[in-house]
């Protein structure tokens, strides 16, 4: 957790300088995601149907007076189905769990491909501000029901997410823990497979940590509430490309809540057993 840094607080502060002092200037925060970073993940209430579609377009806008705007394109629910999202008079507020900017909205119109116009309710969307490495890395939710009938999560394809390792040395029984060691999961809708990509990764306690290892094209099947991830045996892959067999990962299973909880678990060169249980904002409840 050392590796993410919130940038609420300055934010926090314009708030309580702004309600207490009406002339101090207006700050704004904007925060972009393209198309190219999310899918569309829908469940059809009606069908059953599960399905990713490529992304869209969200564009949040943000002041310290506690005003917002949302701007979604191309909401793609799949079967056809499009809409467009512009909501620019809202309210935002922190979210006192996890620290991520919220926007609730309980119900507004959108427009379709055909120009006609859906019903979206329960808009939700949380943007969680992180530096990760030095780099700006937000978290990202969105849910919403579309006609009461499409119910739809934008998510990103590139997830980072944080919590607690635990690893037992099959020969000894010693159990090593840490929260040092943060996980990506990069999906591959075409595919339906995901990197699984550790960081910091360490598997006893006097062994040295490695930078990164990324287990690669794990299969994924989609869920009603997320997807799982399944592997007998894969050969991780270092950070410049070459195969790493004697970190070799084996029974590598994974259950993941979109928005909620990460459970992952595989072994390690046949000799380290591992267990994590992770979320996007490093808090692990029951979600």
């Amino acid at each position: 957790m050392k590796k993410i840094f919130s940038l609420l607080a300055i934010f926090a502060i314009a708030v309580t300088l702004s309600s207490c002092d009406k002339d101090e200037p207006e700050t704004s925060f904007k925060t972009d995601f393209a198309p190219a970073d999310t899918y569309v993940y829908t469940v059809n209430s009606q069908s059953g149907d599960v399905s990713l579609a490529d992304g869209c377009s969200v564009s949040l806008k943000f002041d310290s007076n506690g005003n917002a705007s949302v701007k979604m394109d191309a909401v793609n629910l799949g079967g056809g189905v499009m809409v467009w999202i512009d909501c620019p008079d809202e309210k935002w507020t922190i979210d006192t769990k996890t620290g991520a900017r919220s926007i609730v909205i309980p119900q507004t119109p959108a427009r379709t491909a055909g120009y006609t116009v859906a019903t979206v309710t329960n808009l939700t969307i949380k943007c969680l501000d992180r530096a990760i490495d030095g780099a700006y890395l937000p978290a990202l939710q969105i849910t919403m029901t579309v006609d009461n009938q499409y119910n739809v999560r934008v998510i990103q394809r590139s997830m980072v997410a944080f919590g607690e390792t635990s690893v037992t040395t099959k020969r000894t029984g010693d159990v090593f823990t840490t929260k040092d060691t943060y996980y990506g999961i990069l999906l591959d809708r075409i595919n339906m497979t995901a990197d699984v990509i550790i960081r910091n990764a360490k598997f006893a306690a006097n062994m040295p940590a490695q930078t990164r290892l990324t287990v690669p094209d794990v299969p994924v099947t989609l869920t009603a509430t997320g997807y799982t991830l399944s592997a007998a045996s894969v050969v991780p892959i270092a950070p410049n490309g070459s195969p790493r067999p004697e970190y070799e990962v084996t029974d590598l299973t994974a259950t993941g809540v979109y928005g909620g909880r990460l459970d992952l678990s595989f072994t390690v060169a046949g000799a380290f057993d591992l267990s994590a249980r992770l979320s996007e904002d490093g808090i692990i409840g029951n979600n």
